[in-house]
Order: C-alpha cells, then structure tokens, then sequence
C-alpha cells in the first residue's frame, strides 16, 4: 500500500514537473517572456543566476584589473616616450576595430 502511494505522488510530481506551459511565439520575445512568467521557468531562472553569478562577478573583477592594467602602462609609455600619443592610437584601434566588425 505505501509503496503505491509512493509511486502514486512520485507520478504526479514528475508529471507536474514536465506539464507544458503554453507559450506563444510572436515578436518582442513572448516566448522568452512567458517562459520566465511561469513557475518553472522562474526556477530555472534563479538557478542559473546562482550558478553563473559568481563567473560574473570573477569576469568582471578580471576585466577590470586588466583595463587599470592598460591604462597605467599606457601612462607609463606616455611618460617614456614622447612620439606616443594616445589618441591617435585609440582613433586607429577604432577604426581597426570598426573594419573588422563591419566585414
């Protein structure tokens, strides 16, 4: 009897848990919205915000360390040399930059 119960609930639990929750697709991202509007996709959403924070948070330390980085040599090149100049080296990056990105 208890094991019947048991496989009763489980049953139902697993059958809850993989119920379709209606979602139509349209533009502006319904689907994605409808799908963090329900029980489970607001889950899946704190789940993976507690996974992922913390490589966000490292990330973002990293890239922060790294633009103090460039920039502090970048002042100690504006102090050694005077032919460097870093507007001219940032205009060209962009510009670089912009070719790549368009192609």
């Amino acid at each position: 009897m208890k094991r019947s119960v048991a496989a009763c609930i489980l049953l139902a639990g697993v059958v809850l848990m993989f119920a379709a929750e209606p979602a139509l697709a349209a533009p502006g991202g319904r689907i994605a919205r409808a799908a963090f509007e329900s029980f489970w996709g607001r889950v899946t959403l704190v789940l993976l915000t507690i996974v992922f924070l913390p490589l966000i948070i490292i990330s973002t330390m990293k890239e922060r360390r790294a633009v103090r980085r460039a920039r502090r040599d970048l002042a100690y090149l504006a102090r050694l040399s005077p032919v460097f100049r870093w507007l001219d080296l940032r205009e060209r990056a962009m510009a670089c930059f912009q070719r790549v990105h368009a192609a």
